[in-house]
């Protein structure tokens, strides 16, 4: 089946936003560490992800204000300027660098929301499996890009080439966005509350028909009110001074939210902590930049977004719930891991060459095939946090799906910036036993979904 235009565009917007996380998770790790730098600093370098984890305080100020086009051309516009400020600083001047992916970092978030709204809006439901495929794999492939093609680059180009590209890419994507985005009109609900002393009470010059009159206005009020839940709440948030706190319990009070808030926060502690330290710890073993760049930045990605595929084919050719299989996968995710950590303490308790090298082949292949049944969480994830978002009421679509994608991003970025300190003070072995257990944690936390999420139907309130 072709892709449907709504998809391809959403693919583009989602490879450009995968760009900059490939930069930061593959590229500047990688580029640091062959530096010198140590793996705490390593670790601490993932804080200015903080826009991220905090993106959900102005995901409101997306739904209420302006359009999503413009705030996604804005956006991208802004990435576009600081990449091009970022080419003239470097490694050797950190303090500056520093600054600028903050401030990149808050622009690429706000992005995210823009790209995830309109995601929400323009997708219909049978589109949405075909489109958390398109979203994750174009994703990853941007990622990719950023982080393995930026390192096999880095070889031949000067930092400054490799940033001032991807300003000319985001340039691209401005225009692109431009052109093609629908102008998205802001979200306003109106429901027109009678006025008891003009509209319900009969005056002393109405007869019988005054009577009726009320009582088809009182009808017309309590139908509105039940077919959009809490819609006098939302009319209110829009004009009221309360309006935050009114969007805000709008949000968390679509059914299934809570729990997928706890899911998506630990779903992937174990699996981040492994996959982020697998690439410093083969470099520690002596294994080449290039190559590690190759198995974890190409190889890895590839294979990842073929699991990415195949989990959004799954859920949309067999109609399986992503819970249900969420829960088997997670079996999987931590007999890998729990693989990995064996090896790696074997390995360490080892002195000959060639058991190392053995090791390490044993490590990577466990990695390869670890991502693939990643790649298939991640897009099983993603549709169930779209599936959860379009339960809420449209007004707060973009805020419930950036709010939960928050909490994901901070369970997993959280972690990320502790196992760099957890491998210098305790070693690798005790980092990689503590994310098996992590991986072990999320498989009774299904006990608890609720049913909605077993056996729910896609609604988009969009559509």
């Amino acid at each position: 089946m072709l892709m449907s235009s709504n998809i391809a565009f959403l693919a583009f917007l989602y490879f450009v936003q995968g760009l900059p996380n490939g930069l930061q998770t593959r590229f500047l790790p990688i580029y640091f560490r062959t530096h010198g730098m140590s793996l705490s600093k390593v670790g601490f370098f993932r804080l200015l992800f903080l826009p991220w984890m905090l993106k959900a305080l102005w995901a409101p100020l997306v739904d209420r204000f302006g359009t999503k086009k413009l705030w996604l051309i804005w956006s991208m516009l802004g990435i576009a300027g600081t990449t091009f400020i970022g080419s003239f600083s470097g490694p050797d001047r950190l303090a500056e660098l520093t600054a600028i992916l903050f401030l990149f970092n808050i622009l690429t978030s706000t992005q995210d929301i823009a790209v995830d709204a309109l995601a929400i809006q323009i997708l219909s439901s049978s589109e949405l499996s075909h489109g958390n495929i398109a979203q994750v794999v174009a994703y990853k492939f941007g990622s990719l890009c950023g982080g393995g093609l930026f390192i096999w680059l880095s070889d031949y180009f000067t930092w400054m080439a490799l940033f001032q590209l991807l300003s000319l890419v985001y340039l691209t994507a401005v225009i692109t966005a431009a052109i093609f985005v629908p102008k998205q009109p802001r979200c306003v609900i109106t429901i027109i509350v009678p006025d008891p002393q003009t509209d319900l009470a009969p005056s002393q010059n109405e007869s019988e028909a005054g009577s009726e009159k009320a009582d088809v206005l009182e009808n017309q009020l309590a139908a509105s009110t039940s077919s959009f839940p809490a819609a006098r709440e939302v009319q209110e948030d829009l004009t009221g001074l309360n309006w935050l706190t009114n969007h805000l319990s709008l949000i968390m009070s679509s059914e299934g939210t809570m729990w997928t808030i706890c899911y998506v926060f630990v779903y992937k502690l174990g699996e981040q902590g492994t996959l982020s330290m697998i690439s410093l710890y083969l470099l520690d073993r002596k294994m080449a930049a290039a190559v590690v760049g190759f198995w974890t930045g190409v190889v890895g990605l590839v294979i990842s977004m073929l699991g990415s595929f195949i989990g959004g084919w799954a859920v949309s050719a067999y109609k399986w719930q992503p819970v249900t299989v969420l829960k088997s996968i997670a079996w999987v995710r931590t007999a890998l891991i729990g693989v990995i950590s064996a090896t790696v303490i074997i390995a360490t308790m080892s002195e000959q060459e060639d058991f190392h090298s053995f090791c390490n082949f044993v490590i990577l292949v466990s990695m390869l095939v670890l991502l693939l049944f990643s790649g298939m969480t991640t897009t099983m994830t993603f549709t169930l946090m779209m599936q959860c978002s379009q339960r809420a009421p449209p007004c707060v679509q973009a805020s419930h799906y950036s709010t939960v994608a928050t909490i994901e991003v901070v369970g997993k970025l959280t972690f990320s910036v502790l196992v760099g300190m957890l491998a210098d003070s305790m070693g690798y072995p005790f980092l990689f036993f503590v994310c098996t257990l992590l991986a072990a944690a999320v498989v009774p936390l299904f006990k608890y979904a609720p049913p909605v999420l077993w056996n729910q139907e896609i609604v988009n309130k969009n559509s």
